[in-house]
Order: structure tokens, then C-alpha cells, then sequence
């Protein structure tokens, strides 16, 4: 696959390797619409979605966010918004 961003290709990998390049490091939460703001300045959020009226964060970050965090298997999604907001997925061959 390849991700493009802007005319510029930002990251050439298989799938499966560019997920597990991030693994280990995509943490997720739940949380009320109205907190997102805080969020965001906090963390560096890379995916959300709504779920039941609250969003679904996935954050990037090397160690737990903190103790209201779960780890997550990354999916594409987090692969390629990681990626267009320039914090480079490293794959190894």
C-alpha cells in the first residue's frame, strides 16, 4: 500500500507491517463529546469516532496515557492518519 497525502507519498509498506510497526503504541478511550477539547490539547489523537452518543480516541504515545487508557491493535485508520500528521510509521522489512 501506499499512503499519498498532499501529492507527496509519505509511507510505502505492506499492511499487515505497517500496523504492527505501531503496535504497542495506539491507546484507546471513550469519552463525552464535551471533554474532547482537553483531549486534544493533552494527547496526540490520531483516530476518532462516535460510539453511543461519546467519541472513541485513539492516541499515539510510547506508554500508557494514563490508567483510564486500554491498548489497542492499530488498524489501518490509525496507520494512516499517523502518517498524514507527519509522525512517520517506522516498518521494517
Amino acid at each position: 500500500m501506499a499512503i499519498i497525502h498532499e501529492g507527496e507519498v509519505l509511507l510505502t509498506a505492506e499492511p499487515l507491517k505497517a500496523m504492527h510497526a505501531l503496535k504497542g503504541k495506539i491507546w484507546s478511550k471513550v469519552i463525552p463529546k464535551k471533554e474532547f477539547p482537553d483531549y486534544r490539547q493533552k494527547f496526540e489523537i490520531v483516530l476518532t469516532r462516535l460510539f453511543a452518543g461519546k467519541i472513541v480516541i485513539h492516541v499515539l504515545s510510547e506508554t500508557k496515557p494514563d490508567d483510564t487508557f486500554k491498548i489497542v491493535d492499530p488498524e489501518l485508520e490509525d496507520v494512516y492518519f499517523t502518517t498524514i500528521n507527519k509522525n512517520p510509521v517506522r516498518v521494517t522489512t
